[in-house]
């Protein structure tokens, strides 16, 4: 693998930098400070942040759930019911 060279490198020109003189840069300062920013944040943006710190605050795991399915796959009187699985497995698909 060979490098070629890109050539004479020391062509690029620059746009000018804007002088302190120059009247337009004073006015531009003036309009960015009597400009202000406004945000306005949805109902559901709302919904979502409020949902959000609320998940920071509760376990994502049922402990209580977890602890009696495997008490019951101990005792062996836990029940599978495949319909209802598949039946839900498919409507994920959909």
């Amino acid at each position: 693998m060979t490098i070629q060279s890109l050539g004479n490198t020391n062509n690029i020109v620059l746009p000018p930098k804007p002088s302190q003189n120059d009247k337009t840069s004073g006015s531009n300062e003036q309009v960015a400070s009597n400009s202000r920013d406004n945000v306005e944040i949805t109902t559901a943006g709302k919904e979502i942040t409020k949902t959000f710190e609320s998940s920071k605050t509760t376990s994502p795991v049922n402990q209580e759930r977890i602890d009696a399915i495997k008490l019951s796959l101990e005792e062996g009187s836990y029940s599978i019911n495949a319909e209802q699985i598949a039946e839900k497995m498919i409507h994920m698909e959909r």
